[in-house]
């Protein structure tokens, strides 16, 4: 079903998309459950599910059991209660799809939040050398200011209703362009929102559109900076003088808080620790804060900023998760948080579960634009006058919580900080830049180039473990508007005969005939799922409204809310549970053993986030033309068994993964691609 979107004013609705029947979603689970490499319950599972699906589609000349029709009537039941709960949510918050399902699992977590909720984007090298030199301000300060000139200039586009016209967007660089395609909400939290923490459920706080202060944080002092604006260009006008201005003006003030920060020593002590923590520790910790002062103007001025930056003090691969070893640098609750280091070198933590991909890579995009046109922009503006040294400092204020901090909350710093540095402790995170492959080579094995790179994970997870376990893939819903809704699951049947038949290759570096149709077969399955669930018929979404749904009804019957409940019901949804809703094999194919996401946009060369299985792989990986980079993330308490014939510590499976999916890429396209053919 094509999607169509209706507009109203300057913000685009888009037209709900059908929640899938619950025949779709049975036929889902087998489809994906029957390549996975697990077999307890599962031939027991399938004869239900099969009989439950000859009931709900009435197939002539099958017997059925009088448990299928019990568990096919009560089913019809909570599909039921699911549409009319979908049609309810979409009509209120304007959703395409389930949003409210999503936003209430997020806000509603009340756990510490799992380190693999947060993506971590290294930005490109910014061309300044040189240039810092000759404005006379330091690396660091120079890359912050860009930043944050660049992040304001964007959401003041973003306001602008005239930006997402075609007129407008085809005046822009191409890198700077967004997909008129996508609901446009999904850009409207970016630089806006901070989750704030209550008892039972978080909630969100909006900036104002024109609001221009930034929290900017060194060496774990909070400061709010006023940033120095000169006229904001409406969208379309070109990036002149006056935005390079703007980046001197905010370099030169950002250097003078370096300086005043010099002076103060490491704050390990700072609240702001508790927001990556448990939620509930945090929301008391907040409210005895809220309610008194000064701890009370400090946390309405921090969660009054647009966005973050952290000036760290150290150069470190794995410092962007969370703050490495210095987790009071950041600020998780902020919707985006930037991070540069002494030597001008950028990177930015955002919260994905917000479904902001999309916003996030064209931020990084447009910063990517102004870094490369400094150069020439500058040569307005070397000689621009200094402000005096007592002016720099005007609107950038620090932060202060004050000294009457109560003894728990300190306590509870500390344990928060002892647990997060025992995280970081036990994560290794690696990196690895395929050189020889690019996506312009992929092209020539017929296939798409993010599901060549499924392939090869799992022809490598194959190589390595000796089973193809259930991935997750992060999957861009552009009509839906909160960005993303659906988990899709990678492992098909083809993967399962594509690892076969690498590993029955004997010239891995000869064209296969065999392991090309295997891969063209992987690949066509990779996009029907693709196709399929980007329609509204995926699973994950659908049996995770289902099962809470259930777990109501449940608890109402057992309750006796209802009464005179038909027995065929009772039967039903005990037999549901058992094969559905509290299945093992459902825990198994929602297990992400590797979870994966792909960051593909200039002005971004790694991109990572850690594993959210204790057993699992955090896997991030960027396709360009002229490389393939990925990053490889596990944790030291790693437990699932290697494979015979190869040996590592579990402190190295990151390693060993990296290294075997770097040399399974290679296999794979020396023997799926096809050798040009002579002329003569």
């Amino acid at each position: 079903m094509a999607t169509v979107a209706a507009t109203t004013g300057r913000r685009r609705v888009p037209e709900a998309l059908p929640l899938a029947s619950i025949q779709q979603v049975l036929q889902t689970y087998l489809q994906l459950l029957e390549p996975l490499d697990t077999t307890a319950g599962k031939e027991e599972t399938f004869a239900f599910v099969r009989g439950v699906l000859s009931c709900l589609e009435g197939v002539e000349g099958k017997v059925a059991q009088d448990t299928w029709k019990d568990a096919a009537d009560y089913l019809r039941l909570v599909d039921a209660a699911a549409v009319s709960y979908k049609r309810l949510y979409n009509r209120r918050f304007l959703t395409s799809h389930i949003a409210p399902s999503w936003y209430a699992m997020y806000l509603g977590t009340r756990d510490r939040l799992p380190f693999g909720w947060n993506y971590a984007y290294g930005l490109e090298k910014f061309p300044i050398n040189g240039l810092w030199e000759k404005l006379q301000v330091s690396p660091q300060a120079l890359t912050a200011s860009i930043i944050g000139t660049a992040s304001l200039h964007l959401r003041a586009l973003l306001n602008n209703p005239k930006f997402g016209t075609p007129e407008v967007q085809n005046q822009m660089p191409k890198q700077c362009r967004i997909d008129l395609k996508i609901c446009q909400d999904q850009l409207t939290r970016l630089f806006r929102t901070v989750r704030i923490p209550h008892k039972g459920m978080d909630s969100l706080r909006w900036t104002r559109r024109d609001n221009n202060k930034v929290l900017v944080l060194c060496k774990g002092n909070p400061f709010v900076v006023e940033w120095m604006r000169y006229n904001v260009t409406d969208a379309g006008a070109e990036f002149g003088k006056i935005h390079m201005n703007e980046i001197v003006a905010n370099a030169r003030r950002i250097d003078a808080l370096l300086r005043e920060a010099s002076q103060l020593s490491q704050n390990r002590r700072s609240p702001l620790i508790l927001a990556g923590g448990n939620r509930d520790v945090w929301a008391r910790a907040f409210e005895e804060l809220w309610s008194q002062e000064p701890s009370r103007s400090a946390l309405a001025d921090i969660t009054s900023c647009a966005f973050g930056i952290a000036l760290d003090s150290q150069s470190e691969f794995s410092q962007c998760l969370h703050g490495g070893v210095h987790p009071e640098n950041r600020y998780p609750d902020m919707n985006v948080m930037f991070i540069v280091d002494p030597t001008g070198s950028g990177s930015c933590n955002v919260e994905h579960s917000w479904g902001d991909g999309t916003a996030t890579a064209l931020a990084t995009s447009f910063i990517h634009y102004y870094c490369v046109s400094c150069e020439q922009a500058s040569l307005h503006t070397v000689n621009m006058p200094k402000l005096p040294a007592e002016d720099l400092l005007l609107n950038i204020r620090a932060v202060n919580f004050g000294n009457n901090i109560s003894s728990r909350i300190l306590r509870n710093i500390e344990e928060t900080r002892g647990v997060h540095l025992t995280m970081v402790k036990e994560l290794r995170l690696v990196q690895r830049h395929v050189l020889t492959i690019g996506t312009k080579d992929i092209k020539k094995c017929k296939v798409s180039p993010d599901a060549f790179m499924h392939a090869a994970l799992h022809v490598s997870q194959k190589r390595l473990f000796g089973r193809q376990r259930s991935t997750y893939a992060s999957l861009s819903m552009r009509n839906y508007h909160h960005g993303r809704t659906e988990a899709l699951r990678t492992v098909t049947k083809s993967t399962q005969a594509l690892a076969t038949a690498v590993e029955s290759a004997q010239h891995k570096q000869a064209y296969s005939a065999e392991v090309a149709a295997c891969l063209q077969m992987a690949s066509r399955e990779h996009t029907n799922l693709i196709l399929k669930f980007r329609s509204g018929k995926g699973f994950h979404v659908a049996i995770r409204l289902m099962s809470k749904l259930h777990k109501e009804i449940k608890n109402r019957f057992l309750r006796r809310h209802v009464r005179d409940v038909p027995c065929n019901i009772l039967r039903g949804m005990a037999s549901t549970e058992k094969f559905l809703f509290s299945s093992p094999l459902i825990k198994e194919l929602s297990s992400d053993y590797l979870s994966t996401s792909n960051v593909s946009v200039k002005g971004v060369s790694t991109f990572s986030f850690p594993p959210t299985h204790p057993d699992g792989l955090g896997i991030g990986y960027s396709l360009l033309p002229e490389r393939i980079s990925f990053t490889v993330s596990a944790f030291h308490s790693f437990g699932r068994p290697i494979s015979e014939g190869h040996r590592c510590d579990k402190e190295r499976v990151a390693d060993a993964f990296a290294d075997t999916l770097q040399r399974t890429m290679q296999d794979l396209y020396d023997l799926s691609r096809r050798a040009p053919q002579s002329k003569l």
